[in-house]
């Protein structure tokens, strides 16, 4: 990876690649995002998220192949691979750690701990 992380996402594009946001390094919570390509063994930079994220924040592709990474009381942030851009979402008011695409198009979050409400 281009930063050492931990606690971050990683969630499968439609091109194949995987996207890995947030999580952890040593001193902060990190706002920098990168793709894995598996066809090649690289990574590559991206755009930076808007929200600082780590631990349960989900990351679910959409039907339009777009990324919602949410799950955190900070807020959610939702990546577009073709602009390589994120853009905030707004926030939820619990820390979640589940979370499944309806087939209305629809992401059911749920779980978390109640004590980590903010």
């Amino acid at each position: 990876m281009i930063a050492g992380r931990l606690s971050h996402t990683a969630t499968s594009l439609d091109s194949g690649r995987v996207l890995i946001a947030g999580g952890l390094d040593s001193f902060e919570t990190l706002v920098s995002a990168e793709l894995y390509d598996p066809a090649t063994g690289t990574f590559l930079a991206t755009g930076s998220m808007i929200t600082p994220t780590y631990g349960s924040t989900i990351g679910i592709l959409l039907p339009d192949g777009k990324v919602l990474l949410a799950g955190a009381g900070f807020g959610s942030d939702l990546y577009d691979p073709g602009a390589g851009t994120f853009s905030h979402t707004g926030g939820m008011r619990t820390f979640r750690d589940a979370a499944a695409l309806l087939a209305n198009g629809k992401v059911l979050v749920a779980g978390g701990d109640p004590d980590d409400d903010e």
